[in-house]
């Protein structure tokens, strides 16, 4: 199994070594590839993962993007045409240790599944629609607000029907 890391600051840097740590027992080649920056948009990034992938010989290509306390992991897997993308973290200040952690287990989980032959993310495709809709969501004026969950009460399950059990 041969990845290949884009690396665009000395935070990825970072990274990337927890990465190595969380992969030794693994049977992985991680190849560090220096960038400048990771491209704007997705169907970009998807075009320069085909092309690191290519040229690194790897099966898989991963990049991170931080912002404030967020991780966002990207694993792109070109053979297979698939996107891995995990979010972690929180918050506005400084990215905790733990959040590094959990993206280097992304990112290990992520290795191990390949290296035993089994599909990781979802379709590069249902993933780029996914954002145009959301966009044009967006860009229509609709708001969207997180919906809240709460625990349901037994005053709201009076009167429910009962199905018996067997």
């Amino acid at each position: 199994m041969r990845a290949a890391v884009l690396v665009t600051s000395p935070q990825d840097r970072a990274l990337t070594e927890r990465i190595r740590g969380q992969t030794s027992d693994l049977d992985a080649e991680i190849t560090v590839v220096d960038a400048l920056r990771v491209a704007p948009t997705f169907e970009a990034r998807m075009r320069e993962a085909d092309t690191v992938a290519r040229r690194a010989s790897s099966n898989a290509v991963f990049w991170f993007r931080v912002t404030g306390g967020v991780v966002v992991v990207y694993v792109s897997v070109p053979a297979q045409d698939r996107v891995l993308v995990r979010s972690l973290g929180g918050g506005a200040g400084k990215v905790s240790s733990s959040t590094l952690e959990a993206a280097a287990l992304v990112v290990r989980d992520g290795l191990r599944a390949l290296g035993e032959g089994a599909t990781v993310g979802e379709l590069r495709a249902r993933r780029a629609s996914a954002r145009t809709s959301y966009r044009h969501i967006l860009s229509s004026g609709v708001h969207l607000r997180r919906a809240r969950h709460r625990r349901a009460r037994s005053s709201c399950l009076r009167g429910a029907s009962r199905v018996p059990r067997p």
